[in-house]
């Protein structure tokens, strides 16, 4: 069975995003701050008959990236395909903001891709789920950018094709 990971799953298009995964068969982990909302689209997905699990998550923290990890390894056997579907992204103009804004910005987007596959030997998609860049958001356009290149370079590390749409 292949396990999709979505984070920020709770609500939104990550929620969407599971739904789609969960239709097509595939067990999901949704991963997010908000644990109560992730656990109850986990329970609308689990009464189609596919595995579902929530774990509250922190994108910005190791910590927290690593235990999510670990609890998707232990309860579905590890991820095939990780949305990484959350980020802060701060709009105005660079020089606006403050070096905690910098900081969060950066710790939050590049963690999910990497962070989730090393309980597993590869992952065999990685989907950089985020918007893309708006003007004045410099820095979030770079932080995607480092996250499509991780993602790319995963998928290449595993030898296997992205999933796509049939």
């Amino acid at each position: 069975m292949t396990v999709a990971v979505v984070t920020g799953g709770a609500s939104g298009f990550g929620a969407a995003l599971a739904a789609e995964c969960a239709g097509r068969g595939m067990d999901v982990a949704l991963l997010d701050r908000d644990e109560e909302g992730a656990r109850a689209v986990a329970e609308r997905l689990a009464a189609t008959g596919v595995r579902a699990i929530a774990r509250r998550t922190d994108v910005s923290d190791a910590a927290s990236v690593d235990l999510a990890a670990a609890t998707v390894e232990a309860a579905l056997g590890g991820a095939d395909l990780v949305f990484s579907n959350v980020g802060v992204q701060l709009f105005g103009a660079l020089e606006a903001m403050t070096d905690d804004d910098l900081v969060a910005m950066m710790a939050s987007n590049p963690n999910m891709a990497a962070a989730l596959v090393r309980a597993e030997d590869a992952a065999s998609g990685v989907v950089d789920a985020g918007v893309a860049g708006a003007p004045y958001v410099i820095t979030h356009g770079d932080v995607r950018s480092a996250v499509d290149q991780r993602a790319s370079r995963l998928r290449s590390a595993a030898h296997t094709a992205v999933v796509e749409d049939p």
